[in-house]
């Protein structure tokens, strides 16, 4: 599945193709990334390839001020990460942890390990039914000056 939307807004880079991920730039400071590999959002090499991806172009962009990362399970935020790609997927991690955006965590069902390091990784995390009260937060965040 690929979906994207970048709605006038952004770097044309965030309009890539995505296997694993919805992408949604809502405005110039703020995207939703939303997690959709069913059936339980596994974290495998083309999930870790994809958020090392995200992360790069966080890096990159000037406009950017919060990224919500979510997921189209309702059942599921994040599931199990294959051992072979932990190492990847850890230092994809280290590198949303340093970046010069604000991240956040909108949790809604149960996480596996990836989704508990995922957590762990964003500035604020939120869980359940918080859809409005995320999407406020992040506009608030996005219309700040850096």
């Amino acid at each position: 599945m690929s979906t994207f939307s970048l709605n006038g807004r952004g770097s044309p880079a965030w309009s890539d193709t995505w296997t694993h991920l919805q992408v949604d730039r809502r405005s110039p400071g703020h995207c939703r990334v939303t997690f959709d590999h069913p059936p339980d959002n596994a974290v495998d090499a083309t999930t870790v390839a994809e958020v090392t991806e995200i992360v790069e172009l966080i890096e990159s962009d000037d406009e950017l001020r919060v990224i919500v990362f979510d997921s189209a399970n309702r059942d599921v935020y994040l599931g199990e990460c294959d051992p072979a790609e932990l190492p990847a997927w850890r230092d994809a991690l280290v590198r949303l942890e340093r970046a010069p955006v604000v991240s956040i965590a909108s949790v809604r069902g149960r996480t596996g390990s990836a989704g508990e390091e995922l957590v762990r990784a964003c500035e604020l995390s939120f869980a359940d039914r918080l859809d409005a009260e995320v999407d406020e937060v992040a506009e608030q965040i996005a219309r700040t000056e850096g």
